[in-house]
């Protein structure tokens, strides 16, 4: 899967402007507006400045899911696009992949906006993607570009296998409650020995 490339990278790339300072890197792309995570909409949105261009750029990261939804193009090997029928299975063949594996994943897109459009000095407004007063891949609009996916092992506390088998030979019955993608779940409840 070209497109997971990063998500199953073991190398740590740098960027070689700002190296890995992040405070460095946020303070020549300040944020000019965002939409929290919630467990509802399972994305986060913000606008930033960008030092090299009068453009601002939308950048969103979430259930890759809901990330693919709002867009329309995918950005390889340096190019935009069409984000086919194809390669959104592609993509999300590599995401049930990771996730069979007990790894959280998650969705990254952008969009460049229009200086045009949208000058320095716009307001950006909207707690919500319906709200939103910028380009967000709603109906009759355009949608944003789908950049890759990022996973992660968060692996089951030491103890959680003992103590569910405690808890199963004590006859009290175990619930498992995540916010997790269910291939992802599935995984995790199958290292903790959760039927």
């Amino acid at each position: 899967y070209p497109l997971c490339a990063l998500a199953v990278s073991d190398e740590r790339p740098s960027n070689p402007q700002y190296g890995n300072n992040i405070k460095e890197f946020r303070g020549v792309h300040p944020k000019k507006h965002g939409i929290p995570f919630n467990s509802s909409n399972k994305w986060q949105v913000s606008i930033h400045d960008r030092p090299d261009s009068e453009a601002a750029v939308v950048v969103l990261k979430g259930a890759p899911e809901r990330v693919l939804d709002y867009c329309d193009e995918y950005l390889y090997d340096g190019k935009t696009l069409p984000l086919t029928d194809d390669v959104r299975q592609t993509i999300t063949d590599g995401v049930i992949n990771l996730g069979k594996k007990g790894e959280r994943v998650l969705g990254f897109c952008h969009l460049e906006l229009s200086p045009e459009e949208f000058p320095p000095d716009h307001m950006f407004q909207g707690d919500s993607r319906e709200k939103a007063n910028f380009p967000f891949g709603r109906e009759n609009e355009k949608g944003l570009v789908f950049i890759g996916l990022m996973s992660m092992i968060d692996p089951p506390r030491p103890g959680v296998p003992q103590a569910v088998r405690r808890c199963q030979t004590a006859g009290i019955k175990v619930i498992m409650v995540t916010g997790d993608h269910p291939i992802t779940a599935k995984a995790i409840a199958q290292k903790v020995d959760y039927p």
